[in-house]
């Protein structure tokens, strides 16, 4: 009889194999959506289950007959992360097929109704240009310096400024995810009503998606307006370390620090009003 101690000894030893490939699973994600694998399923038809040979044949595919082979293994590895389902067919031959259709969670990877997914945001983490950084991690601790710049020779700001692709491809990625944290936010905080204008601080580009009065704004001046807006990522340490990779003078702030530095600024009290996407609205 297996003992306790043994099950939870087997239970890390599969985790520790889950963070020795933690960087597959992103990357076959991006390729899934490089490639429209889920736009191709989701165009099928609701409730679709395709084989990776009929996903094969909607793609550019040129003199690669091992291309639903690699398909497959691609589907089969976002089944398991529950991005994907999966359904075995036994054929008259008796033959086993998979068929895959989308889960839930793969309908954010997906354009709504809006035209926007999170696929861009995804896109921009995972771009060569900032996957290439974190190589340089290590020696940011022992020498000092921003893994961004050890890697580069520039702040990324200055290296996007010289970079027209990776500009766009950032811009992209929260022309997309803005408006989809905006509309959760507006759907689900009250407090809006009655505002006829809101200053969004450090909004970017795509947080006006839908809502002409807001006003996107940097942090060189905020101006006046019915009430100021200000995202912050909550709970999330992995996109705070992706933001101090490239950056020193970001930080991830407990509750209790955001009201110590609302307080400092002036306001009579802070609370957190709401969350969505792991951002946090605190007026």
């Amino acid at each position: 009889m297996v003992t306790s101690t043994e099950e939870e000894e087997d239970s890390h030893r599969q985790y520790a194999m889950q963070l020795v490939s933690a960087s597959v699973l992103p990357m076959v994600l991006k390729a899934a959506l490089e490639l429209g694998v889920l736009d191709i399923i989701e165009r099928a038809g609701p409730g679709a289950l395709l084989s990776p040979s009929e996903i094969a044949s909607h793609l550019p595919i040129h003199n690669n007959p091992d291309a639903p082979f690699t398909l497959d293994r691609i589907l089969r590895l976002l089944a398991s992360h529950s991005i994907l389902t999966c359904s075995l067919v036994t054929h008259h031959d008796g033959k086993v097929h998979r068929l895959c259709g989308l889960a839930p969670v793969s309908k954010y990877f997906i354009p709504n109704q809006d035209g926007v997914s999170l696929a861009p945001f995804l896109h921009a983490i995972q771009d060569n240009v900032i996957v290439d950084t974190w190589n340089h991690l290590k020696d940011a601790v022992l020498e000092g310096g921003l893994p961004f710049r050890r890697t580069y020779g520039m702040d990324a700001i200055d290296y996007v400024g010289k970079d027209a692709r990776l500009c766009e491809v950032s811009r992209a990625s929260f022309r997309d995810y803005n408006p989809i944290f905006m509309n959760k936010i507006l759907a689900t905080c009250s407090g809006f009503e009655g505002l006829k204008s809101l200053v969004d601080v450090g909004g970017g580009n795509g947080i006006n998606f839908h809502y002409g009065m807001l006003q996107e704004i940097c942090f060189t001046s905020v101006p006046n307006g019915d009430a100021i807006f200000m995202k912050v990522m909550k709970s999330s340490f992995q996109l705070e370390f992706f933001s101090t990779n490239m950056k020193t003078d970001r930080k991830e702030r407990t509750e209790a620090e955001f009201a110590k530095l609302g307080k400092e600024a002036g306001f009579s009290s802070t609370k957190v009003a709401c969350c969505a996407y792991l951002g946090g609205g605190i007026p």
